[in-house]
């Protein structure tokens, strides 16, 4: 079958850093990675103190940007301070936006 997230929202898939802190976390709906209806990142992926190291908004399989205006995908540093954002349409790079890094980081 194709992965879809369950009724009670956990996601489709996910896996976890040998702590159990969530190493990734996908959404899915009808085999396509799918933003859950509460606006929850279709994709999330997690550094192993728990920071999160990159979210993506998708719609129906494409990167979206959410009707909010929120980039459909972010990285961060390890800090938690952005690395890049990119604005998404339909799956297309519609802008993009790099940070340097805090100082101290290569």
């Amino acid at each position: 079958g194709e992965l879809h997230d369950p009724a009670d929202g956990t996601p489709a898939r996910q896996d976890f850093y040998p702590d159990g802190t969530p190493e990734w976390i996908l959404h899915y709906a009808n085999g396509k990675r799918h933003d859950p209806d509460d606006g929850t990142p279709a994709l999330q992926t997690f550094y192993p103190d728990g920071t999160p190291k990159q979210i993506a908004h998708y719609a129906n399989g494409w990167r979206h940007d959410p009707d909010d205006g929120t980039p459909a995908v972010q990285e961060f540093y390890s800090d938690g301070t952005p690395k890049w954002i990119g604005h998404w349409t339909n799956g297309k790079l519609v802008g993009e936006e790099s940070f340097p890094p805090p100082t101290g980081e290569a």
